[in-house]
């Protein structure tokens, strides 16, 4: 059973992957933040080719923060999703593996949510 009136939130999005359940779902993604340009052109496609809800693309989730732009996602988002920062480990990265994994702090970039339910 789905819910085709939830707004979805899609940090670190990729390649968008995620996107393609959230679409399943029936669920409306209202925003997406990825710094990866290629991804971002990506994204923009899947948009234009109507796999992908029509909504913004922030680059950077330190200014999308920093900003107040996550703050109008306040209280009108129902699910966030956030894909798993992939740089340290991907081999289109540098690889430099786990030794370089807390330099991106991914707990600083959704302090501000508040869990309703963690799946």
């Amino acid at each position: 059973m789905t819910n085709p009136d939830m707004a979805h939130l899609s940090l670190f999005t990729g390649g968008g992957g995620e996107e393609w359940g959230v679409k399943l779902l029936n669920w409306t993604t209202i925003g997406y933040v990825e710094i990866d340009d290629y991804c971002q052109r990506v994204i923009r496609q899947r948009i234009l080719d109507g796999y992908f809800n029509e909504a913004p693309i922030f680059s950077d989730i330190r200014a999308f923060i920093d900003s107040g732009c996550a703050e109008l996602y306040r209280g009108i988002t129902d699910v966030l999703t956030a894909g798993f920062p992939c740089q340290p480990f991907s081999v289109a990265g540098k690889q430099a593996g786990e030794g370089k994994f807390h330099k991106l702090n991914f707990g600083h970039h959704i302090r501000q949510t508040t869990i309703v339910h963690l799946f």
